[in-house]
């Protein structure tokens, strides 16, 4: 009798782990898909945000670049050969370059500033609030 009932007992315990074990092997694949997901999506979305700073930068440089260019200092130092005795305009067009640099950094650097103390996402779009800022909360989104 003792061993119908080992027998009796080890069948129930394969017949409830077996079912067990196979919810879990599938609840693992399937977690382990939807997490990688999560995470592919995640670094899309933060190679996406880094690609628009990066073009957002550009796009500064540019036009800073061509105010640059276009302003009467150069235009003027393109119609002058200059002597080494000429060192105050040299010295006025270099700090006008490191103007142009300074100002490229600042603006996005300011853009940053303004987004992180109001809360919003650092991504371009044209928002009203911020021409370089995207809202991080999605469209009809009631804050209450």
């Amino acid at each position: 009798m003792s061993r119908y009932l080992l027998r009796l007992l080890s069948y129930s315990l394969l017949l409830g782990m077996i079912p067990a074990v196979l919810i879990g092997i599938v609840s693992y694949f399937i977690a382990s898909g939807d997490i990688e997901d999560k995470v592919k999506e995640e670094n899309m979305q933060w190679l996406t945000q880094t690609q628009m700073r990066v073009e957002q930068m550009l796009k500064s440089i540019e036009k800073s670049a061509t105010q640059f260019a276009n302003s009467s200092i150069v235009k003027t130092a393109m119609n002058v050969s200059y002597s080494p005795s000429d060192f105050e305009p040299i010295r006025d067009l270099t700090a006008e370059m490191y103007n142009l640099q300074s100002s490229a950094s600042d603006d996005t650097e300011r853009c940053r500033h303004e987004c992180r103390a109001s809360g919003r996402a650092l991504r371009q779009c044209g928002s009203v609030d911020c021409p370089r800022c995207k809202p991080a909360r999605p469209p009809g989104h009631v804050v209450r």
